[in-house]
């Protein structure tokens, strides 16, 4: 049903892509740049993780890297291996252990609202 007088001029109706939680998927929204996850009814990119989720890209390791091992920040702008202490000459090596923190950076962007997925 829908309800035109809740709809005035200058609105957008929006609808929801469901609520990623209730299907075991672990959505997150950030800021692309900072790494930093944003609050709830705030636009960032959509992040996604899941037992789903692809591996990676065949033979792209870089951008595998970049899209499908993606870490959000805290605050400080560190992100869990960095404040283990890893450094680049054992991201390989640490990388591996802990894929269960890692995100696909899905490039859409979106937002959450009372756990409802929004894309813009």
């Amino acid at each position: 049903a829908n309800d035109e007088s809740a709809e005035g001029e200058g609105t957008t109706v929006l609808m929801g892509c469901g609520y990623p939680s209730n299907q075991n998927v672990d959505v997150r929204i950030v800021d692309p740049e900072k790494k930093v996850e944003k609050e709830s009814d705030v636009v960032g990119e959509i992040w996604v993780r899941s037992s789903s989720k692809a591996a990676g890209y065949y033979n792209k390791p870089d951008e595998t890297k970049e899209d499908f091992h993606a870490r959000i920040s805290d605050s400080d702008g560190f992100t869990n291996e960095e404040e283990d202490g890893a450094d680049d000459a054992n991201d390989d090596a640490g990388d591996d252990d802990n894929t269960a923190l890692d995100y696909l950076r899905t490039g859409d962007m979106g937002f959450l609202h009372k756990g409802e997925l929004f894309i813009c």
